[in-house]
């Protein structure tokens, strides 16, 4: 399941939602008003057949010259991750193809491996447009793997295999945000990968943040065994997402008590405070 919102300007606002149903047909709904049962079928609702058991991650624009460029991503029967535009009229493979130089390889990632965006807000708003640009994160030989894609295009790779580099199994779970854009800092102040922990008896959340102000664009790791994380209790069969105004979403086992819980990030002291339990039954992995 994946959602993405678009309000802007005086444009209605749009919340999209995308999921798979019983035979495996990407569903796509949206609404005006989230708190209204009225949710009506997109446009490329159930025109396609994807992968059981594969990450779905998608991404609305926010700038009121580019309404409609929302994409969903999925990763087809061969590994490949497919790109189709909210309106169904594109569908794009994403690989070697799509490479804008010899310096970035783009990887086929592993079957039903985790997909996150996190947005970049580049463009001075209002004034000039620029292309809407996303850091695109998944996992790799227990490798994290960042993209930037910007028109259609992979502009840079990174992997995370240093040996202070997080090591995350195929069956992680990622999502992230982007922070501190505003009219006076013509880019993204930092950003927040958060990735669950599957393998480890007692799950959690690790962490690796980018603060651009700070510390000059260093990536800096928080493990979940931290004595101040503040996910400490997150299920390891969890998912988790986030927000791009810093909400955390994972379930949380204690003791046999299931619960959804939400976090909210906290960019003056950069840390993450609890708001308790989103009102929902969780069943238990």
């Amino acid at each position: 399941m994946s959602a993405s919102y678009y309000a802007c300007s005086s444009n209605t606002p749009n919340l999209t939602l995308y999921f798979l149903d019983s035979s495996s047909r990407l569903r796509q709904l949206h609404t005006a008003n989230p708190d209204d049962s009225d949710w009506t079928t997109g446009p490329l609702d159930s025109i396609t057949n994807v992968p059981d058991a594969t990450h779905l991650a998608s991404y609305s624009c926010q700038h009121p010259s580019y309404p409609d460029y929302s994409d969903i991503w999925y990763q087809d029967s061969n590994g490949y991750y497919q790109i189709i535009d909210a309106f169904g009229r594109k569908k794009t493979k994403v690989d070697s193809t799509l490479s804008s130089s010899r310096d970035v390889t783009v990887l086929k990632p592993p079957q039903n491996s985790s997909l996150a965006f996190v947005p970049h807000y580049i463009y001075d708003y209002n004034q000039s447009t620029k292309d809407p640009w996303l850091s695109v994160f998944f996992v790799n030989d227990d490798v994290l793997w960042e993209y930037h894609y910007k028109n259609n295009q992979m502009t840079f790779s990174k992997h995370f295999d240093k040996p202070n580099d997080p090591s995350l199994p195929p069956s992680t779970n990622i999502a992230g945000f982007s922070w501190g854009y505003n009219q006076d800092l013509p880019n993204v102040g930092g950003m927040q990968v958060l990735y669950t922990m599957p393998d480890d008896d007692t799950g959690g959340i690790s962490m690796c943040k980018l603060n651009k102000i700070s510390d000059e664009g260093t990536w800096q790791y928080t493990n979940s065994k931290f004595m101040n994380n503040p996910f400490k209790g997150v299920a390891r069969y969890s998912s988790v997402a986030a927000t791009e105004a810093g909400r955390v979403y994972a379930v949380v086992d204690d003791a046999g008590k299931v619960e959804l819980r939400e976090w909210e990030y906290v960019q003056d002291e950069d840390t993450y405070r609890s708001l308790g339990t989103v009102n929902t039954n969780v069943s238990q992995g």
